[in-house]
């Protein structure tokens, strides 16, 4: 039987060596850029570029199919 250990990016781990783990990754959205919170953030530059930028800025849950596509390769997950 296939396990699979899911959580998004807020658990802050990006992966587990030995174990069938995914990250599914939150984003800050500006209105010029989009940030995902996986491990290619460069989280100074965004940092840099959220302080400099007087618009409305918001955050965004994993959507459904980026779930439906973390699930899709095991029969259990947790």
């Amino acid at each position: 039987m296939e396990y699979k250990i899911i959580s998004d990016s807020a658990s802050n781990i990006f992966e587990l060596d030995g174990v069938n783990y995914q990250s599914v990754p939150l984003k800050i959205i500006t209105g010029e850029n989009e940030y995902v919170d996986d491990m290619s953030l460069d989280v100074d530059k965004m940092i840099d570029d959220l302080r400099k930028y007087k618009g409305k800025s918001k955050s965004s849950c994993p959507n459904m199919d980026e779930w439906k596509t973390a699930f899709e390769d095991s029969e259990n997950v947790f």
